[in-house]
Formats: structure tokens, C-alpha cells, sequence
């Protein structure tokens, strides 16, 4: 049976090294990476047992509804650069507690 993973900030530069690394796996793993645009993950479409979602995870209702059925979550998500609601605190380290309080 596949292990079912939900990679949120699967399309960023780290998280799209993640996921390539996890098509090594095969069909044990099945990856589901949120995104605004699903532009964003185009390079990722080829990979077997990968599903893009168009998905804002910062929308609780909806993390709640990708994470249910989930055995795993990786959070991948941050910034570079602070700018207005999207602070280092808020996005990297409160955002982090939030799919945790859901996976356990």
C-alpha cells in the first residue's frame, strides 16, 4: 500500500528537489503538493505518483481538507524576504505548528 504525503511548499525551489528525489521511490509513495498555480508545479507533472492541487494552504478549511487521509506531511514552506502579512514569524514558524496540530 502507498504511503500518502502532502509536500506543502512542494513548489518551491527545495520543495521541487524533494519531490523529484521522492519519484525514486516509485508507486510506494504518493505525493500531493498544493499550489496557488498550478503553473508553478508544471515541471513536476511528469513525476509518477505526484498530484498537483490547486490549493492555498494558508486557508485553514482547506489544509484541514488536504491533510485528512494523510500518513505524512512535510513542510517545505518560507519566504526570502519579509513583506507585509508575510513575515518570517508568521509564515515559517507559526504556519509550521499549524499542519502538525492536524497530522497527529
Amino acid at each position: 500500500m502507498a504511503c500518502c504525503v502532502v509536500v506543502l511548499g512542494g513548489t518551491g525551489f527545495i520543495g521541487r528537489a524533494f519531490a523529484w528525489r521522492c519519484a525514486a521511490y516509485g508507486p510506494t509513495l504518493q505525493l500531493t503538493v498544493p499550489t496557488r498555480s498550478l503553473a508553478r508545479g508544471a515541471e513536476l507533472r511528469p513525476l509518477p505518483g505526484l498530484t498537483l492541487a490547486q490549493a492555498d494552504v494558508h486557508d485553514e478549511p482547506t489544509l484541514t481538507r488536504l491533510l485528512a487521509g494523510a500518513d505524512a506531511v512535510v513542510n517545505l514552506v518560507g519566504i526570502l524576504h519579509e513583506s507585509g502579512r508575510q513575515t518570517f514569524a508568521a509564515v515559517q514558524a507559526a504556519r509550521a505548528r499549524s499542519p502538525s496540530r492536524r497530522s497527529r
